[in-house]
């Protein structure tokens, strides 16, 4: 897979070193039939980082979250990574994932990237044109909190064509999911959110 640089609307690539300390709990989301994990997170710099997205904006920093997820009932589910949020109640402020993804061996397996506005043709970040594809990352709003979506410039800088990127759902088995978040560097802690249920407290160094 050929990595590329998806340009933000409001965001530069920055890269902090720190680390990511966990509560390791399991929590279950019956009506999802899956259960999730926190994992401790290395640290993310500029050189190593195995995200697709780069952000650039001094005033935030990308966070990686290493999350274990595994189906109830089956050996596979069909699972929506765009109910993913991170959370912080002193911003009241809900972030969309800037990338979810997991390996098997040594592949890196990606959630499609979606738009429901048609792109240019260019379309330098290959995102799906999916009109009709349900964005639920919107279904679990708070009152008096903003969604922080995920925008992304797919034209040029001369000539931009900024979308919100939402991810298309697929079926897989238990997998440890790798979770990139962009959030203000000013931020230490928030909480994980996988739809209205409460995974567990993420605290930034």
């Amino acid at each position: 897979m050929n990595k590329f640089t998806y340009y933000f609307l409001f965001l530069i690539f920055f890269t902090l070193s720190f680390s990511t300390n966990l509560f390791s709990q399991e929590v279950e989301v019956i009506q999802d039939s899956v259960t999730f994990k926190l994992e401790k997170s290395k640290k993310v710099n500029r050189r190593m980082n195995p995200s697709l997205v780069a952000v650039l904006d001094k005033r935030f920093k990308q966070v990686r979250i290493k999350v274990k997820m595994t189906p109830l009932y089956s050996k596979k589910v069909f699972f929506d990574p765009n109910k993913f949020s991170l959370v912080s109640e002193p911003l009241k402020a809900r972030y969309r994932p800037t990338d979810v993804f997991f390996k098997n061996f040594t592949d890196i397996w990606t959630f499609t990237r979606c738009t429901s506005k048609k792109p240019r043709k260019e379309n330098r970040g290959n995102a799906l044109y999916t009109p009709d594809l349900e964005d639920s990352f919107s279904d679990y709003s708070y009152k008096d909190f903003k969604n922080v979506d995920y925008l992304v410039n797919l034209g040029s800088r001369k000539k931009p064509d900024i979308h919100v990127i939402y991810f298309k759902p697929r079926e897989i088995n238990e997998r440890l999911l790798q979770l990139f978040v962009a959030i203000p560097s000013v931020l230490k802690k928030a909480d994980l959110y996988y739809g209205d249920v409460k995974i567990g407290e993420v605290n930034f160094k």
